[in-house]
């Protein structure tokens, strides 16, 4: 279990203190149903309350962070970038941002979110954190007017996360601002204009280890990262599949007039694997470079792209979940895209590479746009590398 794994299983633990498990196990069965049989979409959010939030953040939070963490790592990988500045679309209770900043202990994020019960229970997660939240509904932020071509405006600009938080009024030095929507409510709505949660202060990790931030600000702020000045990096993880296809395509496009680099991730099933797809695609329309996973910009050759991330379970995830083994696997779908600078991989490994007796077996998409399995022989100077090779790396030997 790395650091960062622990911080976050302990600060889960804290937030379960005084917390009925059954009453928690009944919540994680009935998020589980609405999401199985598809109740979650623009209208009907999965998460209602604080104890919907903690439900999904104790059931889901450590695992989409390890998937996403496996993303963010590809862009480090392939993209010729310094990634300063992090919209994350949908945030929930701040999975990405925990990743981004494991990675990059720099980087200043920002956490678009449309339930303030996931935010509150997000920023008493990351207590003290450097990251902003903002109350808001994507499909309203996709449809805001494209940033100003002008950075050297002199105006405030309302749409600015920054300058929107320069010209709010400091709230009650106590803690953060109420979000607009009572997350005691229940109620699915969002405010007409996305409210500020908080404003950076000390970064997450001094936070973790005990330091206090600064409190927050509330005001009111438009659509972030999409003033003058773009941000480095918008990550949409596990959120396509809780918006239609309308919206899916008006936040996608979105996000490609607002960053220099856009990372998907969406559950590893076939369902998943064509979302992500359908993203790649309007992505490339858009003139942005595939980093990763594929090796290519043509089509998929494969029916069911996907990769798994292994993360410990501590023992009321195993109750939670019904599980015996001591770790599970978290299937996934992603795609990096750019306008940067690329390091293509000449070819990634698309399956689990099997290992029968004195031979490695890869399944390969390879740079032109094709699969292909290869037997590497014992016999073979890349015996080696392939024994040493594991789901979703990329294949840079020749055989």
């Amino acid at each position: 279990m790395s650091s960062v794994d622990t911080q976050l299983h302990a600060a889960l633990a804290r937030a379960l203190d005084g917390v009925p498990h059954h009453e928690l196990r009944r919540r994680v069965d009935a998020l589980s149903h609405r999401y199985r049989t598809e109740q979650v979409d623009d209208t009907a959010p999965a998460v209602r309350d604080h104890l919907d939030a903690l439900a999904y953040a104790v059931i889901r939070m450590p695992a989409t962070f390890r998937a996403l963490y496996a993303a963010f790592s590809a862009a480090e990988r392939h993209i010729d970038a310094s990634f300063t500045t992090h919209l994350d679309l949908g945030g929930g209770t701040g999975a990405a941002a925990w990743a981004t900043e494991s990675l990059w202990p720099h980087i200043t994020t920002e956490i678009i979110e449309r339930q303030p019960a996931a935010i509150r229970l997000g920023q008493q997660l990351a207590a003290g954190n450097s990251w902003r939240w903002t109350t808001a509904d994507l499909n309203h932020w996709s449809k805001l007017p494209d940033p100003d071509p002008d950075p050297g405006r002199s105006a405030p600009d309302p749409r600015d996360p920054a300058e929107a938080a320069d010209a709010a009024e400091p709230a009650d030095s106590g803690g953060p601002a109420e979000p607009a929507v009572p997350a005691e409510s229940g109620e699915p709505g969002v405010p007409a204009e996305p409210a500020e949660l908080a404003e950076p202060g000390e970064s997450a990790r001094s936070a973790r280890s005990g330091r206090s931030g600064r409190s927050g600000r509330s005001g009111r702020s438009g659509r972030s990262g999409r003033s003058g000045r773009s941000v480095d990096l918008i990550t949409i993880g596990y959120v396509l599949n809780e918006l239609s296809a309308e919206t899916r395509r008006l936040v996608i496009h979105a996000a490609t007039r607002a960053a220099k680099t856009i990372v998907i991730v969406e559950p590893g099933t076939p369902h998943g694997h064509r979302r992500t797809l359908q993203a790649r695609d309007q992505l490339i329309d858009q003139g942005f470079t595939i980093a990763a996973p594929c090796p290519h910009q043509r089509e998929c050759p494969t029916d069911w792209c996907h990769f798994a991330a292994r993360l410990p379970r501590t023992e009321l995830h195993r109750v939670l979940k019904d599980g015996t083994r001591n770790y599970e696997e978290e299937r996934f779908s992603y795609v990096v895209a750019t306008r940067a600078p690329v390091r293509p991989a000449p070819a990634r490994v698309i399956r689990r590479p099997a290992r029968p007796k004195g031979r490695v077996i890869l399944e390969l998409c390879m740079s032109a746009g094709t699969a292909q399995q290869l037997i590497v022989p014992k016999s073979d100077d890349a015996y080696r590398a392939a024994r040493g090779t594991n789901w979703g790396d990329a294949w840079t030997q020749s055989s």
